[in-house]
């Protein structure tokens, strides 16, 4: 079967290249690629496509900005990947109606990972980060408190690895997202802690994060609206 690999910029297409049945092709902007794109996005060498068990196959070369395989506008449903190893990015985002949900109406992670094909049947889990945050609220989710001690829990999926948390970021706002300040963060093993100072004329807090671990995995998320304040 003849297969092609379309070059597009937004909807619109600007060039089409023949594959050719086992060679492999380049992609990058130095001029020694066989598809050169010029864009500072891409990296000199970004990425590899190749031929594997009579199916292409794309390997981004370490590149800056990485290799986007696939989006979907739902999440869950499996879709192939190189059986190499390789670093990927997987981001989700929630929205939900604000004038239905006062508190996290937009929820936002990406995580960063190595992975490559494992032996077996069996899947293996990967260490994927999760920040978990418990502020001291009440049975509305908010607190009165000016300053607090926020608590911060890394898990990880059932049966993963725990490779040891290296650094950690919080970042808080009181205008939902419009303006960020960096908060001090102390991490002990699996746990942190950060102070949180809330403004008087604040009545939310919302809370964005990062974390990595010895491995270089890493997790970034946003919650718009985390927790109340209380006047």
């Amino acid at each position: 079967m003849t297969a092609y690999l379309v070059i597009r910029e937004g909807s619109k297409w600007t060039d089409v290249f023949r594959l050719v049945d086992g060679e492999s092709i380049t992609v990058g902007r130095a001029p020694t690629n066989a598809i050169v794109v010029k864009d500072e996005r891409c990296s000199r060498n970004h990425a590899e496509v190749f031929q594997s068990q009579g199916q292409w196959m794309l390997r981004d070369l370490d590149s800056r900005n990485g290799t986007l395989v696939e989006e979907r506008q739902f999440a869950g449903d499996p879709f192939d990947v190189p059986p190499g190893a390789a670093t990927y990015r997987y981001e989700q985002d929630l929205a939900r109606p604000a004038d239905i949900f006062d508190l996290s109406p937009r929820v936002s992670a990406a995580w960063t990972f190595r992975s490559q094909h494992v032996g077996g049947d069996a899947p293996r889990s990967l260490p994927l980060l999760t920040m978990r945050f418990t502020p001291p609220v009440d049975q509305h989710n908010q607190t009165s408190a000016r300053v607090i001690v926020l608590p911060i829990a890394f898990q990880r999926p059932p049966g993963a690895g725990t490779p040891l948390v290296v650094r950690a970021s919080l970042e808080v706002s009181f205008d939902e997202g419009a303006r960020w300040s960096r908060v001090p963060v102390a991490v002990i093993g699996d746990r942190a802690f950060a102070i949180v100072v809330h403004p008087s004329s604040a009545t939310s807090v919302s809370l964005r994060s990062s974390a990595t671990d010895l491995q270089g995995n890493r997790v970034e998320q946003t919650i718009v609206r985390a927790y109340g304040l209380a006047p």
